[in-house]
């Protein structure tokens, strides 16, 4: 019985205090307005083209596997909102990009940029050809591996 009571006096605390953050951080508290109305800067969106692209390079007699996990990043929803509704699309052009990369290329730094450089200027071709009205800014490596 008194186990009974206490985890309903927790249970009761926990959504007291629920109630009073809520109360606290409800948005449209405000009755005033403030003073000087400045826009506020867009905050940077990161979307994960997940699962990860796996792909083989043939080079000469050897064969290489690069896996790439990609992130766009925009500073409009829309502009991620496109990139998720021609999923597919996007996914079947990264895999052609890919599969066309030296493996040399991959290994240099200055090769890994131009590869972020082409896969931005490819969605965002891939977008305006679906006639999106927004772009993303860039694409971003999660991880990049090649054996």
């Amino acid at each position: 019985m008194n186990k009974r009571l206490i985890f309903a006096a927790a249970i009761a605390l926990a959504l007291a205090v629920q109630i009073a953050l809520l109360a606290v951080f409800w948005p449209g508290g405000d009755d005033e307005p403030d003073a000087v109305a400045e826009p506020a800067a867009e905050r940077a969106i990161y979307y994960s083209l997940r699962p990860p692209f796996v792909v083989t390079l043939p080079y000469g007699d050897r064969q290489f596997m690069l896996q790439a996990d990609l992130a766009v990043m925009a500073h409009q929803r829309p502009a991620i909102e496109a990139v998720m509704r021609h999923g597919p699309l996007i996914r079947a052009e990264v895999i052609d990009y890919l599969t066309d990369l030296d493996p040399h290329d991959i290994q240099a730094p200055e090769g890994k940029a131009q590869i972020l450089e082409g896969l931005t200027a490819l969605i965002n071709a891939a977008l305006e050809r679906e006639a999106e009205a927004e772009t993303i800014d860039s694409v971003l490596f999660n991880n990049l591996v090649m054996q």
